[in-house]
């Protein structure tokens, strides 16, 4: 049985014990390094204004793509937790082009991918005032102001909700949160990071991004602490 089979049957203890090689890691978490808010801005607008769109909407797969995920991935985690609604929601908004560069990274066999759509990042950005904010901080995002607001009302009209529910979400999140935890034994081992580093584990982990962002689509909208179960889940 694989380290991978494994992860799915386990506790965290098990695991750590099984590894036999895990390293503590320190009691207090890492100070991430970030940029300032204006860079920020300055990101998500070339993003926004770039090719990732295009891309996501032809929905080719390249491996090419990993570096570009990662790069996101790594701008984006240290205002993951900020108290700013805007700098905040920027931040999730270029996590999410980089889960769209992960999802395709590597074939998997779920098809269509829930890729992120351009339309409901520009509702995201009317919604957080992240519009206002970037072109406070001289990076101007051009949206479809009109239609943007048009489908944010859409959205929050009861008659168009389009939540399952009976769909358990509470579930989805424990499920998730204790992948996350396993996860983080794999990557405190170097028996587990060799495990990471496998295809089957790169197959694994696209088709658990897809998985998330299933069930993250429907509550990235909602309040803030809705916003929250959508990082847990992707």
């Amino acid at each position: 049985m694989s380290v991978l089979d494994l992860v799915e049957r386990i506790a965290r203890d098990e695991l750590a014990e099984l590894l036999g090689d895990v390293t503590q890691p320190p009691a207090e978490e890492p100070v991430l390094v970030r940029g300032t808010e204006e860079q920020l801005a300055a990101q998500l607008a070339a993003e926004h204004h770039g090719e990732c769109w295009d891309t996501f909407a032809a929905g080719a797969v390249s491996e090419a793509f990993t570096g570009r995920a990662l790069d996101l991935y790594h701008a984006s985690t240290p205002w993951l937790r900020d108290d700013n609604d805007a700098a905040e929601g920027a931040a999730e908004l270029l996590r999410q082009i980089g889960d769209g560069y992960a999802m395709l990274s590597y074939p998997v066999d779920t098809s269509p991918l829930p890729l992120p759509l351009k339309v409901f990042a520009e509702v995201v950005m009317r919604a957080l005032g992240i519009d206002a904010w970037a072109a406070a901080l001289g990076h101007p995002l051009e949206l479809d102001v009109a239609e943007a607001d048009y489908q944010l009302e859409h959205h929050q009209d009861p008659d168009t909700d389009d939540r399952d529910p009976d769909a358990d979400l509470a579930g989805a999140v424990d499920t998730a949160t204790r992948r996350f935890e396993l996860l983080e034994v794999l990557c405190d081992s170097p028996t587990g990071r060799t495990a990471l580093q496998s295809d089957g584990f790169r197959r694994f982990a696209v088709e658990q991004l897809v998985a998330g962002h299933a069930w993250a689509f429907w509550v990235r909208l909602g309040p803030r602490r809705d916003r929250k179960v959508s990082h847990r889940l992707t």
